[in-house]
């Protein structure tokens, strides 16, 4: 299960997820990736109660962080836990993202 809970404050937006995003929950950030506005420019992502991500999650992100770079925008990845942290790491994203712990 995911939770996501999502606010805007002029360009800026934060994105918190709570669970696991997986290849069951991924398409539920996707809907809510797509549902964001083009004058967003700035998301902060809280995953600090994001329990597990699969490579499908992992594509989600990237995605919202390419769409985000299109548009002279930024994804900051905020407070992953250890487990996160490691994939980021072993799949090479942690180079390309802003990721803050």
């Amino acid at each position: 299960m995911l939770s996501i809970d999502y606010t805007e404050n002029g360009a800026d937006a934060k994105l918190a997820l709570e669970g696991r995003l997986d290849a069951n929950t991924s398409k539920d950030l996707k809907t809510k990736v797509g549902e964001i506005p083009e004058s967003i420019l700035n998301i902060d992502m809280d995953i600090s109660k994001l329990e597990y991500t699969s490579s499908a999650g992992l594509r989600v992100v990237l995605q919202l962080h390419n769409q985000l770079n299109q548009r002279g925008g930024k994804l900051v990845i905020s407070h992953p836990n250890e487990v996160i942290s490691e994939v980021f790491e072993d799949t090479g994203l942690s180079d390309c993202l802003n990721i803050v712990r």
